[in-house]
């Protein structure tokens, strides 16, 4: 796949994602919530990730699909903001343009 197809096909995952900036998540595992700073596009592989930071300040970056994803048969995170409404200033990096990817 061609670097710019693998960019549109990202950036329309992004799209479809439920992950937006400033939404907090809560790890399963460890119980730690934590507020998303950014989905973006890891550069060298063109993946879609999520940018993300604990209360201790530590920023972590972790694949979207991991991120959405399940370990041990349960989901890895958890949205706390369960009325399926992004937060008010959420944003996409494909917000703004005026074309999208088809």
């Amino acid at each position: 796949m061609a670097n710019e197809d693998k960019k549109n096909a990202a950036l329309r995952c992004i799209d479809e994602a439920p992950v937006r900036a400033r939404q907090i998540w809560q790890h399963a595992a460890s119980g730690g919530r934590y507020t998303v700073v950014a989905v973006a596009i890891d550069e060298p592989t063109l993946e879609p990730v999520v940018v993300y930071v604990g209360h201790d300040g530590v920023v972590w970056v972790r694949a979207l699909d991991v991120f959405l994803g399940e370990k041990d048969g349960k989901p890895r995170f958890a949205r706390l903001d369960d009325d399926g409404k992004p937060y008010a200033g959420a944003w996409r990096p494909t917000d703004g343009f005026e074309q999208r990817p088809v």
